[in-house]
Order: C-alpha cells, then structure tokens, then sequence
C-alpha cells in the first residue's frame, strides 16, 4: 500500500480506524479506496501464491499463509472498508487452485471474514497501537486477533474444502490443524512487521530511517546466523533466543518484528529442502513445527521489545517528574529568598520608629508610673465608652 498517507495509526475503542480510508495522492476519494482495494487484492494473491508453494498433503492448505497477516494488517491501518480487497485478492487465489467454485467461495468467504473479525477484535480494545509498544497491544494482536479470527477461518475453510469434495472427512482434523497454525503464523509474524513499520512512517517523533536500518541490519544478521543454525545437524535452534532477545531490547519492536519474519523465512527454506532440525512424519507437519518455534519466538520478543519500550517511557516519566520538581523547588528557592529580602528590609524600616516608641513608652511609664498610667487609659476608655451607649 505504498503511496497511502495513513492520518492516524492507533485505534480507539468501539471504532475502526482510521475512520476514513486512507487516500492516494493525487486521486479522488472514490478513485482512491478502488486502486487500495485492487492493490490489497494484488498484493494477497502474489502472498497467496507464495503459501502454496509449500503445500503438500493437499494442494489448497498449506502451513505457511502469509495472507492473512497482510489482509489484517490491511484492515487494521487502512479501515475495514477495505475488505473488498481481501475477498477479491482469496477468490482469485483461490478459484485459480484447482478448486470447485463452490469450496472457492466458500474459502473466500472465510478468508474474508477472518480478517474483518481480527480488525473488529481489535478495534474493541481501547486505545490499541498498532505499533504493539505495550505489553496489552501485543497480547491483543494474539488474544483478540490471531487465535480467534484464524479457528473460524480454518472451519469454514475446511468445511467448504469437504462439500466440495477436495477434503475427505476423515482428514478433518489434520487439515483444520495445519489451516489453522498457517493463518496463526501469518498473525505473528507477517501482521506485526506491517504495523509496526507503518507506525514508524507515520511517526514524526523519532529518527524514522535509522530506526528502520538497524532493523534491517539485525534482521540481516539473525538471517545470517540462521542459515547456519538452521541448516547444522545438530539441534542448535535454541541458540537464536539470546540473540532475537537481544536485538528486541537493542531495537525494540521495528527489530523484533523484521528479525523474526527473517528467521521465519529460513527455518521454512531450511525445512523445506530437508535440512529441518524439526522432526515430523509428513513435511506438513515439519513446517508447522518450524513455523511454530519462530512465532512463539517472535511472540516472546515481541513482549520483550514491549517491556523495554515501557520502561524507556516509564523512565521518561520519571525523569519529566523529577525536571518538574527540580523546577518548582528552584521556583519556591526563589520565592523564599525574595521573602527573606523582603522581610529583612521591612525589620530594617520598622526599626527606627519602634526604637522611638519604645522609648516614648518607658518616659510615660517613669514620669507617670504604671498604675496612674493604667487607671487614666481605663477611666478614659471609660468616658468613651459611655459616649458611645449616649
């Protein structure tokens, strides 16, 4: 979707967002949402094309579906006005499968739907960043959007495979299984990358580009170290840990993200010409098992970017706190020495007059004594006193 100008990437509760589809320079409104729709449409049918180039047990499921986390992340940024897209992207993926137009549209309908209930999912939850930089957004990308949305298309998806007569009844849970973790996959690791380095773009803050190249730079580097590890005969697979962990505190979510489709992509290559660490029956089930070890990877340095971020921010609160009482005591500082001044040069004018009064009262006080002095002050307030009730 190159080219789209997205007004706002965060998502509020009860609303999908943006609440206008984002526009094409230089085109109309209607123009506009038509060349997005055909371009979503485009871009999930070459997706599409791509999964099924690793299907094996049938030719219409595959344990890789890229499409999915693309069509949501679609939704997600550019509104779910957009689902036209999707639906012509998967019919045409689909019919041109070697498919009964029957299961064709029926796929298509679960296809669809599956990416407009995840955008709805997620635009229940209140204040949803699709720069997933807290701990909630990553969780609601799984919770409220991946493993749902992902089980109702794989049912319907079987389902239709089954009238149609692509899938016996007997394989309806070995096909619902791989449909489902393929959609999953596509979630966890296609979905996250899109958003996040959308908000990036639309994110005036920061140094968009040098963020964006250390991403690629650790995920080129993960992939490097993958393709050893990967391809190595001894189980060394764990050994990515560290290092994804790594990159995901260095460069947070743009890194996590990139670096964990990378690593994706090389366990599914190294997978698939043999060279698995996965141990597995059929090669379906090898993929899934790669695919699976990637995306709770991924997941979990998704929550450590998240963690990270929140911290940086939570530090960044703290210290905005501290600048604003270093400020307010330097203000109060101020205030006390202009009240010491201020007292000061008051005791030094008083001083004088007070000196002279004191005086004064101590010549009454020997000239007259206290007690001729005390009875004259009451008999004269007296006399006012009876002036004042006259």
């Amino acid at each position: 979707m190159a080219g789209a100008r997205f007004e706002d990437v965060s998502v509020e509760a009860g609303a999908s967002r943006p609440t206008r589809t984002p526009k094409l320079a230089g085109l109309p409104n209607g123009a506009s949402h038509l060349v997005l729709i055909l371009m979503i449409a485009a871009v999930y049918y070459g997706a599409a094309q791509t999964g099924f180039l690793f299907a094996f047990a049938t030719k219409q499921v595959t344990a890789i579906w890229p499409p999915t986390g693309l069509s949501l992340a679609a939704l997600v940024l550019g509104g779910r006005r957009l689902w036209p897209g999707v639906a012509l992207g998967a019919f045409v993926s689909n019919i041109t499968s070697s498919e009964p137009l029957i299961s064709a549209l029926g796929v298509t309908v679960g296809n669809t739907l599956e990416a407009v209930l995840g955008a709805w999912a997620l635009s229940l939850v209140p204040g949803f960043r699709p720069s997933l930089e807290r701990m909630r957004d990553v969780l609601a990308l799984v919770l409220g959007a991946a493993v749902g949305s992902t089980l109702v298309s794989a049912t319907i998806g079987v389902l239709s495979l089954m009238v149609g007569g692509v899938v016996k009844g007997a394989a309806f849970g070995s096909v619902l299984r791989v449909w489902w973790l393929g959609d999953l996959g596509g979630d966890l690791l296609v979905a996250p990358v899109v958003l996040v380095f959308a908000s990036l773009y639309a994110d005036r803050r920061q140094d968009r580009a040098r963020a964006a190249l250390e991403a690629l730079a650790a995920a080129l580097g993960l992939a490097l170290i993958g393709i050893v590890v990967f391809n190595s005969s001894q189980p060394l697979a764990y050994v990515m840990f560290p290092l994804v962990f790594g990159v995901a505190l260095r460069c947070r979510q743009p890194g996590a993200t990139l670096g964990s489709l990378a690593l994706a992509c090389v366990a599914v290559w190294a997978t698939k010409i043999g060279r698995s660490q996965f141990a597995g029956d059929a090669p379906d089930s090898q993929l899934l098992q790669a695919q699976t070890f990637v995306g709770v990877l991924g997941l979990t340095a998704m929550l450590v970017a998240a963690i990270r971020t929140e911290r940086l921010a939570s530090d960044e609160q703290v210290a905005m706190v501290e600048r604003k009482v270093a400020e307010r005591t330097q203000e109060l500082s101020a205030a006390n020495f202009e009240l010491e001044a201020f007292s000061y040069s008051v005791s030094h004018d008083l001083r004088a007059p007070l000196r002279a009064i004191d005086g004064f009262s101590k010549a009454v006080i020997e000239d007259y004594g206290w007690t001729k002095t005390a009875s004259t002050c009451c008999s004269g307030f007296g006399r006012r006193a009876s002036e004042w009730r006259s």
